[in-house]
C-alpha cells in the first residue's frame, strides 16, 4: 500500500518560538474512515538536539473532539537519533473535527517527558454506499476493468486449452489410422511366411478365387 509520509519535529521543551512548531504549526489533514494511509516520521529533540530514545518507548496520546482519548504505541526506528514512525490508525480519525496530540516518552514504564503538541484536522469522508450509475467512481471503475480483463484472460486461456486438446485428439486419431493398417499388413505377411508357396486360381464352378498353400 502506498502511504503518505509527513516529517515533523517535536521538541521536549515545547518552546515554539525557539524551536518552531510541529508541521509548521499547521494541522495534519486526515479523512474520516481512512486507516494506515498516513505515516508520521517524527524526530524527537531536546533543545533542538536529537533525544536519545535508547531503552525507552514512545506513545501517541490524542484527545478527540467528542472527549474520548486515543493512546497508541509508536515505533522507534533510530533510538540514538530520536527517530520515531507512527502509522495513523482509523480510530484516531473516527470523529470529525480537530484532534490534539503529543508523543509521550517512557523509560522502564515510567513517563519521563512529553513532546510538543500538534493537531490533526479530521474531515468528513464521502459516503458512496448509495452511489448511482452515473456517479464518477474512478477506483471502482478501475477495479471493474481489472476484473473484466482477468475474466477475458481466463476465457482466452480456456479457449487455448480446448484448441490444444482438440489438436491432441486429432493427432491420436491420425496415429491410430496410420498405425493399425501397418500392424494388420505385418500380421498377414507373417502368416504367409509360414508357407513355401501360395498359388491362386479361378474356380470354374462359381468363379471364385481359390488359394492354395504349399508348405
Amino acid at each position: 500500500m502506498d502511504r503518505k509520509a509527513i516529517r515533523i519535529v517535536c521538541d521536549l521543551r515545547k518552546d515554539r518560538d525557539t524551536f518552531g512548531r510541529p508541521n509548521g504549526g499547521e494541522p495534519i489533514a486526515v479523512v474520516q474512515g481512512e486507516a494506515d494511509t498516513l505515516k508520521l516520521e517524527v524526530s524527537i529533540t531536546d533543545h533542538g538536539s536529537p533525544f536519545n530514545l535508547t531503552g525507552c518507548s514512545v506513545e501517541l496520546c490524542a484527545a478527540r473532539p467528542n472527549g474520548t482519548s486515543v493512546i497508541d504505541a509508536a515505533t522507534i526506528t533510530k533510538a540514538l537519533y530520536g527517530r520515531v514512525d507512527y502509522l495513523v490508525p482509523g480510530v484516531l480519525g473516527a470523529v470529525v473535527g480537530r484532534v490534539r496530540a503529543h508523543f509521550k516518552i517512557k523509560c522502564n514504564g515510567v513517563e519521563i517527558a512529553c513532546a510538543q503538541p500538534f493537531f490533526f484536522d479530521v474531515a468528513r469522508g464521502v459516503d458512496i454506499s448509495d452511489a448511482g450509475a452515473t456517479d464518477y467512481l474512478p477506483k471502482y471503475d478501475e477495479h471493474m476493468r481489472a476484473m473484466e480483463q482477468a475474466t477475458a484472460n481466463a476465457n482466452a486461456a480456456a479457449q487455448s486449452a480446448n484448441t490444444a486438446a482438440a489438436s491432441a485428439n486429432s493427432a491420436i486419431d491420425k496415429a491410430v489410422t496410420e498405425i493399425v493398417p501397418d500392424e494388420v499388413a505385418n500380421a498377414v505377411a507373417s502368416e504367409m511366411a509360414k508357407y513355401s508357396a501360395v498359388s491362386f486360381s479361378v474356380n470354374p464352378d462359381d468363379g471364385g478365387l481359390d488359394i492354395t498353400y504349399s508348405y
